[in-house]
C-alpha cells in the first residue's frame, strides 16, 4: 500500500512537471498607437518623417507622411517589441524594434536605418 502511495505521488509530481514544459511565454505586444516623428539624411530621402499608427490587439493601422511623400495609408503588426509594417500601393514597409518611446529598425523606401521617437 505504501509503495502504491509513493508511485502515484511519483507520478503526480513527473505528470506537473511535465505540463509546465512547453512553448516559451511571449511578451505581450508593444503598443505603438501614437504619433511618431523622425528625420533622416539618406539621399535622396532626406527630411522628417511622421507614423500616425492605432493598435488594436497585434493589429496597426494609420498613415505615413514624408517631405518627399504625401499622406499614404499604412498596415502593420506587432509581435513581441517588433513592428512591421507596409505603405499602401507601394512597396515601401519597415521592420523596427520597439523599447518605450523609440523604434529603431530599417526602413526600404529610405534604403537604411530610421529611429522614430512617439511624440507625448
Amino acid at each position: 500500500m505504501r509503495s502504491l502511495a509513493l508511485s502515484l505521488g511519483l507520478l503526480v509530481v513527473v505528470g506537473v512537471g511535465c505540463a509546465s514544459v512547453g512553448a516559451p511565454r511571449v511578451p505581450p505586444p508593444v503598443d505603438v498607437t501614437g504619433v511618431w516623428v523622425a528625420k533622416w539624411d539618406n539621399a535622396p530621402w532626406s527630411g522628417p518623417g511622421t507614423l500616425r499608427l492605432e493598435q488594436t490587439g497585434a493589429r496597426v493601422v494609420g498613415h505615413v507622411e514624408t517631405a518627399l511623400v504625401p499622406r499614404r495609408a499604412l498596415h502593420g503588426s506587432v509581435t513581441g517589441d517588433h513592428f512591421s509594417y507596409l505603405v499602401s500601393g507601394t512597396t515601401a514597409g519597415g521592420e523596427m524594434t520597439v523599447t518605450g518611446d523609440e523604434m529603431q529598425g530599417y526602413g526600404s523606401a529610405t534604403d537604411g536605418r530610421i529611429t522614430f521617437h512617439r511624440q507625448r
